[in-house]
């Protein structure tokens, strides 16, 4: 009963899609841009719900709707979420369940224990490592406690700004001349 389930051209890709990159849904050379979602989210392995998100993303792609809701119709996408995570999650047959796992993380990842971590992928070099996002972080936040600070440091008014012109050239002082002599009224 189980076989073939949650396996598929549509389902492949669209989880692919997802989680490597939209150019690697095709099974080609990935030409990402950005950190793939696996590596953004620091997904290392496929676990039941990634299996359900892409399950629930291929039955709205094919639907009718234009617009997400949770219900379409008598469809209801909670319902069908959990009903596949319990489904592969409590699975009567455990063989079934790492059988299943291990298959989608050979095909999202290229190996069935997940996605090698130490590994740099085409992927995850774009923006760089966890360390240099990690600095990235704590250089913002410095910024952010330099302009509080600025922020609530007392204000000095500022200074006018230098003028852009060249000065007027100096007055040349002359020498108050003598006043002539009144005449005489004698």
């Amino acid at each position: 009963m189980f076989e073939g389930m949650f396996d598929g051209y549509l389902l492949e890709r669209t989880m692919r899609h997802i989680f490597t990159s939209p150019s690697s849904a095709y099974g080609g050379e990935t030409r990402a841009t950005r950190t793939c979602n696996a590596a953004l989210h620091d997904m290392t392995t496929v676990e039941a719900a990634h299996i359900a998100y892409g399950c629930l993303q291929v039955r709205f792609g094919i639907s009718a709707s234009n617009a997400w809701s949770e219900i379409d119709g008598a469809f209801n996408y909670r319902d069908f979420y959990n009903n596949i995570i319990e489904l592969i999650e409590d699975s009567p047959d455990p063989e079934w369940k790492e059988e299943l796992l291990k298959s989608w993380n050979v095909k999202l990842f290229k190996n069935e224990e997940g996605r090698d971590i130490n590994r740099t992928q085409d992927d995850d070099r774009v923006s760089g490592s966890r360390e240099d996002r990690d600095n990235d972080l704590a250089r913002v936040r410095a910024q952010m406690a330099a302009r509080r600070a600025a922020k609530a440091a007392p204000t000095r008014l500022p200074s006018p700004p230098p003028s852009l012109s060249p000065p007027p050239p100096p007055r040349e002082s002359t020498p108050a001349r003598p006043s002539e002599p009144t005449p005489s009224r004698d």
